[in-house]
């Protein structure tokens, strides 16, 4: 290597929900997979398809007929991960500022579960583990958050402009409309859970508010998402 050359740092977020792997620096993660692990229910009933003691994500997933699929302890590291826990975290010159770093307990999971309630509402129903994982897909491929709410409610009522169509596996497609953007609007109105917290936008302006006041403007200038919400449109 010569003198000189940059070293870009590799960044691996283990979380309970996905795991995000690229370069530090990158917009996004060049590989994110599902924290899935499968094993074989029975030995040998994939002979001749080159069975693994394990599969690992996407891979699992696709092979859930056949394996016994496991999750990680979500319950004992919710706090560190962005499928379970949010954090507003400011940084100025490099360093995180302890004292103004925030927690909102609501992120990707809650939002997974909210979309799979209000799917009820046209009549589809998923309750199972693998069904769930569907759900998470529909969010992340079709969610957008609406820059004005109650507007994109009465433009879905009265218009099919913000309906799509998502294939299940099996083949069937159904048709997700108001859902797209009523589901991560839990993000800013909690209480739509029924959760009594901030959204995330008051959650920032509180952790913003909490530094000190020579270096708040660069703070409201410099607003980024994690990995898991940089997907979403119009949350940016």
């Amino acid at each position: 290597m010569a003198d000189g050359e940059d070293i870009q740092p590799l960044v691996c977020d283990n979380g309970t929900g996905m795991v995000k792997a690229g370069f530090a620096g990158d917009d996004a993660p060049r590989a994110v997979f599902p924290s899935i692990v499968g094993r074989p229910r029975h030995t040998g009933v994939m002979v001749g398809m080159g069975q693994k003691d394990a599969y690992v994500g996407d891979e699992a997933q696709s092979k859930r007929g056949i394996l016994t699929l496991k999750y990680p302890d979500r319950a004992r590291y919710c706090c560190w991960t962005l499928d379970g826990v949010s954090h507003t975290v400011p940084i100025y010159e490099g360093y995180a500022l302890p004292h103004a770093i925030l927690r909102l307990d609501l992120a990707g999971r809650d939002l997974t579960d909210s979309l799979m309630k209000i799917l009820t509402e046209r009549g589809y129903s998923f309750t199972t583990t693998a069904e769930r994982e569907i759900v998470r897909d529909i969010k992340e491929k079709l969610a957008y958050v609406a820059l004005d709410y109650e507007q994109e409610l009465e433009t879905a009522k009265s218009s099919s402009s913000v309906e799509k169509s998502y294939e299940l596996p099996d083949g069937q497609v159904i048709t997700i409309g108001a859902e797209r953007f009523r589901c991560p609007e839990v993000l800013f109105q909690p209480s739509f859970i029924g959760m009594e917290a901030p959204g995330i936008h008051e959650t920032t302006y509180n952790s913003i508010m909490k530094c000190d006041v020579d270096i708040r403007k660069d703070l409201y200038g410099n607003i980024c998402a994690q990995w898991w919400l940089n997907h979403v449109p119009w949350y940016r």
